[in-house]
């Protein structure tokens, strides 16, 4: 992730990008071979398309900082992480649809879908994006001093320093990855584990199955796309600092979720009550749209990309220790509900921890080490230093 977020902010947005999620696509139509050559294929397929989809969100972030304009940016950004979200929803059904009626044997006819819709969206991509709003053949001058509104311009033909030991000594930036990893943490112990705790324990069948997980991340997209847009609006209208709007949405996208998950447990094995709080529970996740998914395009725009990379790729090392701490705690096929209230609890906990940590410390302003330049055609650029306003040492303070 940090690579490509690097790569990106030298080379611009539109070939990393486009290359990863074509690479990913035809690693994907190469799985069901992999399959057949054994386990260590799979294995080997498998790291190499993580290594590949580390390159894409950073990337993506670097090409919103120069595309999004300021009061539409947490939208954007919100727009883009549905995309992931409506991929799961749609892929979920399609696959258990598949894997009973599909071609080749069923399930390798989801792999063979997948992989072949994501080289015809490169095909798109390659004709339709443009790393910079300068480089669009078609667009107006209008729209492009729209876009550059309250945007500090770059060419990607500059190359600036990043600062790395201010970054990886600021108490904003620690407090951002933490809050990445706690919850990441509760996300990926539903992403992974949820299917398995709808059979094994609501006794849903696995044709039910994908449709009930369709139905929660539903929930995400729909939160998403109004906390993005809300938080823009709240900020537009400069009643509220960045750093109290990124904060607000952020408590409920933390706190949210640990009071669901905490519930979970003492539901039983009503299935009504257990499918409306785990979709609770995935919607208030979608409050990050106005919390910390845009704030390292408001703390360093210009280094938005790498500073995404460095705190999402730690932050997502939750993705590797979650399964495994699961997988320890539920060792049978059958586990009971006590077993599964221990995964629960550890996830609420930690949503709980990650989200106080990011009330008190965390920042949306721009940080003292973001050098940015400074351009209103492009050109002729020339490097300052943010001077922080003195109500910013308030940064680091609670909502109150």
């Amino acid at each position: 992730q940090v690579f490509g977020g690097r790569l990106s902010e030298k080379a611009g947005g539109k070939w990393p990008l486009g290359l990863s999620i074509l690479l990913a696509s035809l690693l994907t139509l190469v799985t069901p071979v992999a399959a057949d050559i054994g386990v260590l294929a799979i294995i080997f397929l498998r790291l190499v398309m993580g290594l590949v989809h580390g390159i894409c969100l950073p990337t993506a972030f670097a090409m919103f900082a120069l595309w999004a304009p300021l009061e539409e940016r947490s939208t954007l950004i919100s727009l883009c992480v549905m995309g992931d979200h409506v991929g799961t929803i749609l892929s979920m059904p399609l696959a258990g649809y598949l894997c009973e009626n599909g071609f080749s044997g069923g399930w390798p006819s989801v792999y063979y879908i997948l992989g072949i819709l994501g080289c015809v969206w490169f095909i798109f991509w390659t004709c339709l994006a443009y790393s910079t709003p300068s480089d669009h053949p078609r667009i107006s001058r209008r729209e492009l001093e729209y876009i550059g509104r309250g945007n500090i311009q770059m060419n990607i033909d500059q190359k600036l320093p990043i600062p790395w030991q201010d970054i990886m000594s600021s108490l904003p930036v620690w407090t951002l990855t933490f809050c990445i990893f706690t919850s990441s943490w509760g996300f990926t112990t539903l992403l992974t584990k949820l299917p398995t705790y709808l059979e094994v324990v609501l006794h849903i069948p696995i044709q039910k199955n994908g449709l009930v997980n369709s139905l929660i991340y539903v929930c995400a997209c729909i939160t998403l796309f109004i906390t993005g847009y809300a938080s823009d609006y709240l900020r537009s209208k400069k009643h509220y600092s960045a750093t109290k709007v990124r904060k607000s949405f952020q408590l409920f996208g933390m706190m949210g979720p640990a009071l669901c998950m905490a519930l979970i447990p003492l539901m039983g094995c009503n299935k009504g009550m257990v499918i409306l709080l785990l979709t609770a529970a995935m919607g208030f996740q979608g409050f990050a749209g106005g919390g910390y998914m845009s704030i390292t395009a408001d703390m360093a725009p210009h280094h938005s990309a790498t500073l995404f990379g460095i705190v999402n790729g730690i932050g997502c090392t939750a993705g590797i220790f979650s399964p495994m701490v699961a997988g320890l705690l539920l060792e049978e096929a059958h586990s009971s509900i006590h077993q599964w209230s221990i995964v629960f609890y550890i996830s609420a906990g930690l949503y709980v921890v990650g989200g106080i940590a990011f009330l008190l410390f965390a920042s949306a302003e721009r940080q003292p080490w973001a050098y940015v330049p400074v351009t209103n055609d492009f050109s002729n650029t020339k490097y300052i230093k943010i001077k922080q306003d003195l109500e910013n040492s308030r940064k680091y303070g609670t909502l109150s």
